[in-house]
């Protein structure tokens, strides 16, 4: 019923960019496959920009503790639950059991702050992040970069790079999951 809803919902909204598509599809995959109960969390999603993922935790899986965070202005009060907050500068001082940052790093240019801040804001108790980036193919983009920062992969599959970002920046890589399209 879940994808049957989710088809709904791409064509309602003339969804035709193949990679949100994509993320939308694939998501929904990820969490059936793991088994997540998303109704109950309390959910962050960072750089919610059009609010794609909103409408999938809230009216989906009925999540009610469903916050969004941007730094783009144009995007704030459209929906109720979102707010400005710059993961670069500052940590954010109210807790999620789980964080959601879709396509979001390949943007920065401080991700180790970035990641700090936000891992900040993960609740103790089993808090997790789910950090979705994109295929670094360009040196511009702020995250390829840190491979001239000290780190060399020998290839530069997203999963290979954020896990380098992320033991850069001093965290615990639990699991990763990774899946691309070209």
């Amino acid at each position: 019923m879940g994808l049957f809803r989710l088809i709904l919902f791409i064509l309602e909204m003339k969804i035709i960019h193949f990679g949100e598509i994509y993320r939308l599809i694939s998501f929904d995959y990820f969490i059936k496959y793991h088994r997540l109960n998303l109704k109950d969390l309390s959910i962050l999603d960072v750089g919610f920009n059009k609010g794609l993922f909103r409408w999938y935790f809230t009216d989906l899986h009925g999540c009610l503790k469903y916050s969004g965070v941007e730094i783009d202005r144009n995007f704030l009060d459209i929906y109720p639950n979102t707010f400005y907050h710059n993961f670069e500068r500052n940590k954010l001082n109210k807790y999620y059991d789980f964080i959601f940052c879709s396509h979001v790093l390949e943007h920065i240019n401080d991700d180790h702050q970035f990641l700090k801040n936000m891992a900040c804001s993960l609740n103790d108790q089993n808090g997790k992040l789910l950090l979705r980036v994109a295929m670094p193919t360009d040196e511009k983009i702020p995250i390829s970069r840190m491979l001239v920062r000290g780190f060399t992969p020998n290839d530069r599959k997203p999963s290979t790079v954020v896990n380098a970002v992320i033991k850069i920046g001093g965290l615990v890589f639990v699991r990763v999951w990774a899946s691309c399209y070209l």
